[in-house]
């Protein structure tokens, strides 16, 4: 009889324990995907700043474009990319206009391009 009960019991504990471990081992598979989709992202980013500090903005924007659109500050760098390239490519001083009319203000923003955006928003607001 303690052995049936003991039995019982083992199995009882199996049926709780089983979907509770399968339901940890899902998170934890989740928390490792999202970890290696950031260490991806990081590195596309990284890739993409040495694109644009080598003046290889076409390969940069390709890059930033196919990050996440929250992801740090992506679409003002594509913004200046675009702009640089532009420049690049002899473009006047309306499509540059365009392509940097929008600066973030104040301390709003920090990115090693920041000086450089704003400097090159100046200068084609003179222009223009």
């Amino acid at each position: 009889m303690k052995k049936d009960i003991l039995i019982l019991a083992a199995l009882i504990a199996v049926v709780i324990a089983v979907p509770f471990l399968a339901t940890k081992a899902e998170e934890a598979i989740q928390i490792k995907n999202e970890e290696f989709k950031e260490k991806q992202n990081r590195e596309c980013y990284e890739k993409a700043e040495e694109c644009m500090d080598a003046g290889k903005y076409d390969e940069a924007i390709e890059l930033l474009e196919k990050l996440p659109g929250y992801y740090e500050d992506v679409e003002y760098i594509i913004q200046y990319a675009k702009f640089c390239d532009a420049v690049q490519n002899g473009e006047g001083i309306e499509e540059l206009y365009k392509l940097i009319w929008y600066v973030p203000k104040g301390d709003e923003y920090s990115s090693k391009y920041i000086e450089e955006m704003r400097k090159a928003q100046k200068d084609t607001e003179e222009q223009n």
